[in-house]
């Protein structure tokens, strides 16, 4: 996929001066950025940028993350491949930033969503599901990943549940556990379809 000229230079521009992070930083970036489609800007750092700017740059973004539904972030799976394929020596979720953040943060499992998507190819489907089942423990949230979440530094956590309990009953996304071997059972029970 091609991106506009300016999604490219704005996030390339961002990500060379990338510090600190935080909401204060990126905010500027999402006004640069408002006349673009939000899944097109998400998915050009998910396929550009190493997962923990991504994961900065998903934190810092409370406006962006508001407007994001269900579609949407199907249209970001689809638009964030290809998928690497996994390799168990690297655990990293790299270019999988946007599912290990609706695991992690949301607590919903954005893998089965993923692999229920028709608009996903096979082999994306696969390397996602065998990444994550190699990659369970991760999506654990725990009480150090939570100390930002304050609504300054990053979205605060209560933002982080409304998103959740949107895409949930909205849409039907399943919840996922905070214990890694029901997280790794949730995963290994995913069927993957075409």
């Amino acid at each position: 996929m091609t991106e506009s000229q300016e999604i490219v230079e704005i996030s390339k521009r961002y990500y060379e001066d990338y510090g600190p992070g935080g909401i204060s930083y990126f905010a500027p970036m999402g006004t640069a950025l408002s006349g673009h489609r939000d899944a097109e800007v998400i998915a050009f750092q998910v396929r550009s940028f190493d997962l923990h700017y991504v994961m900065d740059f998903l934190l810092s973004s409370p406006r962006l993350l508001a407007r994001m539904t269900g579609p949407e972030w199907l249209r970001v799976f689809a638009l964030s491949g290809p998928r690497p394929s996994p390799s168990p020596m690297e655990l990293e979720m790299e270019k999988m930033g946007e599912i290990y953040f609706i695991g992690k943060f949301l607590r919903l499992n954005a893998v089965e969503v993923f692999c229920r998507e028709p608009s996903i190819t096979l082999n994306d489907k696969k390397n996602v599901l065998h990444k994550s089942i190699l990659s369970a423990p991760f999506f654990e949230l725990d009480t150090t990943d939570e100390e930002d979440l304050d609504g300054e530094h990053f979205i605060s956590r209560g933002e982080l549940r409304q998103l959740s309990a949107n895409l949930h009953e909205v849409y039907g996304w399943p919840y996922l556990s905070n214990n890694p071997e029901i997280i790794r059972r949730q995963f290994a029970s995913i069927r993957v379809e075409i």
